[in-house]
């Protein structure tokens, strides 16, 4: 999308200045607003094209593989065995406060 505007903004900067010639109003003046707006496409031109080509490229979408988890080997695992068990654990919570995940 920014190219295409920057391609357009290019053919209205062309017209302008075949205009001006075609009607002999190629002046001095004008060369130098015409070369200063120049300056100006070409800079235009360097920023537009530099965030496309350091943009990081979006990273493929792989099929998502069903990982079987075993019951009571993970840390939420053995929270969650421990939750109604406070006797069990040291310093007992007594139903006040859910233990940490270890």
């Amino acid at each position: 999308m920014v190219i295409k505007v920057y391609i357009g903004i290019w053919a209205a900067f062309a017209l302008v200045v075949l205009g001006a010639a075609a009607t002999g109003n190629l002046t001095g003046e004008f060369g130098f607003f015409a070369g200063t707006f120049l300056f100006g496409l070409i800079f235009l031109g360097m920023l537009s094209v530099i965030p496309l080509t350091l943009a990081p490229k979006p990273h493929k979408t792989h099929a998502a593989i069903p990982v079987k988890i075993k019951a009571g080997h993970d840390r939420r695992g053995q929270a969650a065995n421990y939750c109604g068990k406070y006797a069990e654990i040291p310093g007992g919570f007594h139903g006040k406060a859910m233990p940490r995940p270890l």
